[in-house]
């Protein structure tokens, strides 16, 4: 496994983690993106910073679960697709970050 791989897998918590375990998540893994994932490790959806912070403010607390914020129908691509054409997606779709499905 690459270092690349590896910081990815970091990226990762599975779907009954708390709100805490998320925001130490993004702070340890430094990608800006959690990917939830289920007990087989396929993506069950992502949350940012800003899905928590919402989730906050509509009154969740560090121990509530992830399963409110996760947003459940992300933005994913192909590793065949280009990166000038990710990097137009991203740009199009605002986002900072973007799963790579890979074949299974």
């Amino acid at each position: 496994m690459t270092t690349t791989e590896a910081r990815w897998r970091g990226a990762c918590l599975a779907l009954e983690s708390t709100v805490e375990q998320a925001i130490r998540n993004l702070d340890a893994a430094a990608v800006k993106i959690v990917m939830v994932v289920n007990p087989l490790g396929q993506l069950e959806g992502t949350i940012s910073d800003g899905d928590i912070r919402r989730g906050l403010l509509r009154g969740l607390t560090l121990e509530s679960t992830i399963a409110s914020v996760i947003h459940r129908t992300p933005m994913v691509v192909v590793p065949e697709m280009g990166r000038e054409l990710v990097l137009q997606l991203m740009v199009a779709n605002k986002l900072q970050q973007i799963p790579v499905k890979l074949k299974t």
